[in-house]
């Protein structure tokens, strides 16, 4: 059999394989994606149909990176372990909602409002929480509106954001009333304006550069464990 007749074939043969499998593995690729949008726009219905109808099932896990959820109400939905990758959430309800261990990595938090909500060990880098809201009100005895979560009253609810990752985070003008930020990392994140009234910040990732930025740090508990206020007079 002549030589390169037999190379010919062998080379042809190799191509058809290769080619053969290069489009088995495109045609899988292109399901797969094609699998997770549908995916994705299924978890998205679901999602908003919770918020409609205040159903209480579980939201765990749920895919709705990238989704628009503007003013959405999820006010106490289960959202633990969620991918909230880059999701429109500006202005939307999360109170009282479980969102520990979320990944909301460069999501749109402006002006949420998060009272309450547990964000224990959620990744928020570069997050925008600028004008989130994450304060308790309660009216006193003497008809004047006062922060519930605060030193001298100590009670009511609080934002948990214990460890969360909060690195490269925008938290300019958030109101975190009383808020759990013990062990947090927030290097690098911008707290101009950011009223950290109460809040506890025990063993958090945070210069005094970054602190000197906020609007207040009344009561706070600093991240070497002494309150603010007592240090100051030092």
């Amino acid at each position: 059999m002549d030589q390169s007749f037999l190379l010919g074939f062998v080379a042809a043969l190799i191509g058809a394989l290769v080619g053969g499998l290069a489009e088995s593995g495109f045609s899988y690729l292109f399901e797969g994606l094609r699998y997770r949008r549908e995916e994705r726009r299924h978890w998205l219905q679901t999602a908003l149909e919770w918020a409609a109808t205040g159903r209480k099932e579980s939201l765990r896990r749920i895919d709705l990176e990238r989704q628009d959820l503007r003013e959405v109400d999820l006010a106490g939905a289960d959202l633990s372990y969620a991918n909230l990758r880059e999701t429109n959430l500006v202005s939307a309800h999360l109170e009282r909602a479980d969102m520990r261990w979320a990944d909301l990595r460069m999501a749109n938090l402006h002006k949420a409002g998060l009272t309450d909500a547990n964000l224990e060990r959620a990744n928020l880098r570069r997050a925008n929480l600028s004008g989130a809201v994450a304060v308790k009100w309660n009216r006193s005895l003497f008809g004047l509106v006062v922060p519930w979560r605060t030193v001298w009253m100590g009670r009511g609810g609080h934002t948990d954001l214990q460890g969360a990752n909060l690195r490269l985070a925008d938290l300019r003008q958030a109101l975190l009333w009383g808020a759990n930020l013990k062990g947090a990392d927030l290097t690098g994140s911008n707290l101009r304006g950011a009223d950290l009234n109460g809040s506890n910040l025990r063993g958090a990732e945070v210069t005094d550069e970054q602190l000197a930025q906020a609007k207040s740090l009344s009561f706070v508990i600093m991240p070497d464990g002494t309150e603010h206020d007592r240090r100051a007079k030092l």
